[in-house]
Order: structure tokens, then C-alpha cells, then sequence
């Protein structure tokens, strides 16, 4: 069920996170089911299990880059369809589990270090490639 609100709601502030998932499934392969939980501002939630067990889905889902089929989430008391995608993603800082940023490349596949000489970084946490 994806419904559409004629009017969207203002975000002012998080809050109370109620999660109401009754059913959730990608291309009919059932995902999540039956998932309520309550969450405080504040409060803290670790969430663990193996490969596949869900555990993406239920942030992907905060931000809306799929919508329940039965059931929905809850900031403050309203359906989180019912907010602007640009006000709700503008209260939840999040990093992807995708290493997505850096990958190592030879000048030739890189236009801006075409014409620099690239090295890498001697310390592990520094990225892979800096273009001197």
C-alpha cells in the first residue's frame, strides 16, 4: 500500500519512532514480518542478525527508499509517508554499509589526476589514492 498525502506535514523535530511493520517483501520474498517496536528520542536500538536477516531494511525503510506493503512507521505520532522525503531525510544522519567513495585507479582512469602524480597514503585509515 503506498498512498500519497495531498498536503505534507512540517518536520520540526525527531521524536517518538514507532515501528508498526506488519509485512515487508522485495519482489514477493517476505523480508520482515511482524516487527513493532517503540523507540524514545534518545534512546539507543542495535540491531543484529545475519546476511539478509532485515537489518538494512528497517533504516532503508525510515528513509522511505521503499514504502511498507502492511503496516508503517511512525515519527511523533504520524505516518512518515505523510512528511516531505526532503524534511524526514533532513533529520537522520546516516552512512551506507556500500564503500562506495574509493577505489584504487591509475591516473589514466581518474581526468582530474590525468596530468598530477598520484600516491598512496602510508597511514591504513587514510584513503586509498590522494592526487598530488
Amino acid at each position: 500500500m503506498s498512498r500519497k498525502p495531498s498536503s505534507h506535514l512540517p518536520v520540526s523535530k525527531n521524536g517518538r519512532l514507532d515501528y508498526e511493520i506488519d509485512y515487508f517483501a522485495y519482489e514477493n520474498e517476505v523480508t520482515l514480518k511482524d516487527i513493532h517496536f517503540t523507540l524514545e528520542k534518545g534512546q539507543t536500538l542495535g540491531i543484529v542478525g545475519p546476511t539478509g536477516s532485515g537489518k538494512t531494511t528497517l533504516l532503508r525503510l525510515l528513509l522511505r527508499e521503499q514504502d511498507i506493503q502492511e503496516g508503517a512507521i511512525y515519527l511523533n505520532g504520524h505516518d512518515i509517508r505523510e512528511y516531505a522525503l526532503k524534511d524526514l531525510r533532513g533529520l537522520i544522519g546516516y552512512v551506507p554499509q556500500d564503500q562506495i567513495l574509493f577505489a584504487p585507479v591509475h591516473s589514466g582512469q581518474y581526468p582530474l589526476c590525468q596530468s598530477r602524480t598520484i600516491r598512496r597514503a602510508s597511514h591504513p585509515s587514510s584513503p586509498t589514492l590522494w592526487c598530488l
